[in-house]
């Protein structure tokens, strides 16, 4: 007899919507205030893709996965990747 645990069939749709309800509610982007200066990091594909797309090749990196932004130019960069459909927290 086999010692892996069995889910009744009806299970397993209930664990695949947890894991696409999850995946869905995280963000694409995190901010956070550092003084004058914040840090955007994209945290999914389609935040990556957007900053390559939309932030100048010269934007200053942070740890290899974020921007250093200036407060002044937060505002219009979370409104252009809420525009496209993005999500900031």
């Amino acid at each position: 007899m086999s010692n892996i645990l069995k889910f009744p069939e009806r299970v397993l749709p209930d664990i695949a919507q947890l894991v696409i309800d999850r995946h869905r509610a995280l963000p694409d982007f995190t901010f956070s205030h550092h003084g004058t200066i914040g840090i955007l990091i994209p945290l999914s594909e389609a935040a990556t893709t957007w900053c390559d797309e939309h932030l100048p090749e010269v934007a200053q990196r942070w740890a290899v996965r974020g921007y250093v932004v200036e407060h002044g130019y937060i505002e219009d960069i979370v409104l252009g990747l809420r525009r496209d459909g993005l999500t900031v927290r």
